[in-house]
């Protein structure tokens, strides 16, 4: 595709009928005729306000007006940024000031951005319209109903950020062009999971995480299928009732989300057909427990630098501790420390990836970022083993990895060395101590399937008698810690950097009189 286009436009035109269903809200249904009329006169009003290339924040709850304000802000050539609408006002004024917003989209009852160069604020009308005019009318007249005034460029270039999660330093912001939206479309809606119209879609991550706006916004323009937008924080209660409203036929979710709705199997299973799952490796008593109901959850991984997913089970074929192959059009390779590639199974290595889906590169980035980007491929900084078959095995990332004496400790062999063999532990976390005398120690943190039998010491006995048969002596857990639940940021993904620092107090809270490291 080299001539100049825009990626609304190009939704609008693929060839789905357009009374069909594309967005369910409240109980209430949007037809694709529907919400183009309502993008277009939105359309026609932001550009009296916007300039191609002006940057808009979107900290908006997930609702069909936040999916078409989104499009809306990309027919004018306006590039928009979904955000948490749950961030911190900080957060949200760092991202706004990194990008250099001209506008700020936020719910009815958010504050204004202060400061000198602050950008314009707009507020959703309280009590949640179907489709919200963000008071438009007021701030620049009626919409023009005849506006087509697309703004077309080269389709290379950025039109959408997503803002990364935060999960291994300060968010940033990766952009997304027309091309490499339209790849990562086709590569999992079409190619992996074969949707089509009429499937009706729900998507439990957000649309501030890259996975959930695929699902929930674009998908169903792409497809021509349907999803229910739930403007709610989604806790196992609320999901539970829009199974039984909805009725999904594709259910996408993170391992936590599946783990809390092991109580509800039966209405889960009463409609869903395929179940997706990523944002964080799925657990094999977790895939085992689904499985043994009958529903297969295909697991993979994304990354907000590649768009969407790029490495999955296919249906059908999905395995246990397994991430599958790349998706149609993707190759990736795992590179060790010195950058060599690997070629052999069995041996961890760096996974880079490159194909349809790839990000431009970072907003704004400084060149040790940029660097991630090289030679056509995107260095993940996951750790990932291939075996024989040429499927991948996801084991944790490189920036997990800590030394102990000169040697090196990778946590996720320990983790799945308990949760494999040791039924009565969920989730496992092995992470640094950094202990007086003896520098760092690995600290482990538990949840538990079911309550101990006995005391947590018999545990620990049990943990270590099971890792001294298979484990080096130097990743040996030197604490044990149950928790009822492990921390993790809004995309569901584990917060590590909050248990090292756990483990650090927890570890000098018993040493009143000595000196933290």
């Amino acid at each position: 595709m080299s001539t100049l286009a825009n990626l609304t436009e190009v939704l609008f035109r693929l060839d789905f009928d357009p009374d069909t269903a594309v967005y369910h809200y409240r109980g209430q249904t949007l037809s694709r005729l529907q919400c183009r009329t309502y993008i277009l006169s939105q359309a026609s009003q932001l550009a009296r306000l916007l300039k191609p290339g002006d940057r808009v924040v979107l900290a908006l709850n997930d609702s069909p007006s936040l999916a078409c304000l989104f499009l809306a802000c990309i027919a004018v050539g306006a590039i928009p940024a979904v955000i948490n609408p749950k961030s911190r006002e900080q957060a949200l004024a760092d991202i706004a000031a990194d990008c250099q917003a001209s506008l700020v989209v936020r719910e009815a009852d958010a504050p204004s951005l202060s400061g000198p160069l602050a950008p314009l604020t707009l507020r959703a009308a309280a009590g949640r319209p179907l489709l919200d005019d963000f008071s438009l009318d007021a701030l620049v007249g009626p919409a023009d109903l005849d506006w087509s005034a697309f703004h077309r460029q080269d389709p290379a270039a950025a039109c959408f950020l997503q803002y990364t999660s935060g999960s291994t330093g300060a968010p940033k912001g990766v952009m997304h062009s027309l091309r490499n939206t339209l790849g990562f479309c086709r590569a999992f809606a079409t190619e992996l999971l074969a949707l089509q119209a009429g499937d009706r879609l729900y998507s439990i991550p957000k649309m501030f995480f890259g996975y959930g706006m695929g699902n929930s916004l674009f998908f169903p323009w792409f497809s021509g299928a349907s999803a229910l937008l739930d403007d709610t924080w989604p806790s196992p209660e609320r999901v539970l009732e829009n199974l039984v409203a909805f009725r999904p036929r594709v259910l996408f979710g993170v391992p936590a989300i599946y783990a809390s709705l092991r109580p509800q199997a039966r209405e889960l299973l009463s409609s869903v057909r395929l179940a997706f799952s990523a944002g964080s490796p799925l657990p094999r008593g977790e895939f085992e427990f689904w499985a043994a109901h009958g529903l297969e959850i295909c697991d993979g991984i994304g990354a907000t630098e590649v768009g969407h997913v790029f490495l999955a089970n296919r249906p059908g074929q999905a395995r246990a501790d397994s991430t599958g192959l790349p998706l149609p059009g993707y190759e990736c390779r795992l590179v060790d420390r010195e950058g060599h590639t690997i070629e052999e199974a069995g041996r961890q290595g760096v996974l880079l990836v490159r194909g349809p889906g790839l990000s431009p590169g970072y907003w704004r980035a400084s060149e040790e970022q940029q660097a991630r980007f090289a030679g056509g491929w995107y260095r993940t900084g996951d750790l990932f083993e291939r075996d024989e078959s040429g499927a991948y095995r996801h084991c944790g990332r490189e920036d997990d990895l800590f030394k102990v004496n000169g040697r090196w400790v990778v946590p996720t062999q320990v983790e799945q060395a308990i949760c494999r063999h040791l039924p009565e532990v969920s989730e496992a976390v092995l992470v640094p101590t950094c202990r007086l005398h003896d520098g760092l120690r690995p600290t482990l943190f538990v949840t538990l399937a079911t309550p101990l039998d006995d005391n947590q010491i018999l545990l620990a006995q049990r943990i270590d008698q099971h890792l001294a048969e298979q484990i080096p002596s130097h990743m040996l857990p030197s604490q044990l810690h149950v928790l009822p639940a492990l921390p993790r940021n809004d995309n569901g993904k584990l917060a590590r950097a909050e248990l090292r620092h756990l483990a650090d107090t927890l570890y000098h809270d018993n040493l009143p009189e000595e000196r933290a490291c």
